[in-house]
């Protein structure tokens, strides 16, 4: 467990459930998907010999994926205290650190921004990502990645403290209205619709377990399952028309 937290801003409640912090982890099916689906997407050449700043860190996972494969620094904060102590095997720093804080320590300091599953916690998404860009170089990537469709809207996201659910379109205009140019938006993970709609419907069952039965695969096979099914979308739909996740990257100005 780290103990080399940086605290800028000292920890705060967040909406995100403890429980998920145990159940998420290197080898669930998602966050090798949305992992997979993020370096097809940018290419290699965007993750490699980079200094990135992940915003909403969480516990590390995204930071020890990049880390691990590419020669690049990923520097994570979050205001989850408990979330940040779990982080380990990290070359970059680790901050407890509120964005609207805009330490001038930050300012236009890295090469690359990443939101992921982040922005859909926050009530006022536009202004989140203009805060979130004065740590970004000009000329700096973004790449957010959001839950897709309001129509799978479930307790889940009630329990996680998602504010909405995303479409393509949705996301472009946030970015355009922030200024970035150069963007590109995607949906990922078409294979995992039928499960999302199933996990609605169950969810919808009084007295059901949010985290057992919303995120954590009910047995190893189904894990397994799922990763076959990722690489062949991978291989089969780089860029599905439509997906359980939206990502979109784009340019600083």
């Amino acid at each position: 467990m780290s103990s080399n937290i940086k605290y800028l801003t000292a920890p705060e409640a967040v909406s995100m459930e403890d429980e998920w912090f145990e159940i998420a982890n290197l080898d669930h099916f998602w966050v090798q998907w949305r992992y997979a689906f993020f370096k097809s997407f940018v290419g290699e050449a965007a993750l490699e010999g980079k200094k990135f700043f992940e915003v909403g860190c969480g516990h590390g996972l995204m930071i020890n994926q990049i880390e691990e494969e590419y020669n690049s620094i990923v520097d994570g904060c979050d205001l989850n205290e408990y979330a940040l102590k779990k982080i380990n095997n990290y070359k970059g720093n680790l901050f407890c650190y509120n964005i609207y804080q805009q330490d001038e320590t930050f300012k236009n300091e890295y090469d690359g921004l990443i939101l992921f599953d982040v922005v859909e916690h926050i009530d006022d998404d536009v202004d989140f990502l203009r805060t979130a860009l004065f740590h970004l170089k000009s000329g700096g990537m973004v790449a957010v990645n959001v839950p897709a469709y309001q129509s799978l809207y479930s307790r889940y996201d009630t329990v996680l403290g998602h504010k909405r659910r995303y479409t393509k379109k949705m996301l472009q205009e946030r970015f355009e209205v922030v200024g970035l140019t150069d963007i590109r938006v995607a949906y990922w993970g078409f294979s995992m619709l039928p499960a999302l709609i199933a996990r609605k419907i169950l969810l919808s069952i009084k007295g059901t377990d949010v985290a057992q039965y919303g995120f954590k695969p009910p047995s190893e096979g189904i894990n397994t399952l799922f990763k076959k099914l990722m690489k062949a979308e991978l291989k089969l739909m780089k860029k599905p028309f439509a997906g359980t996740s939206v990502m979109a990257v784009g340019r600083k100005k």
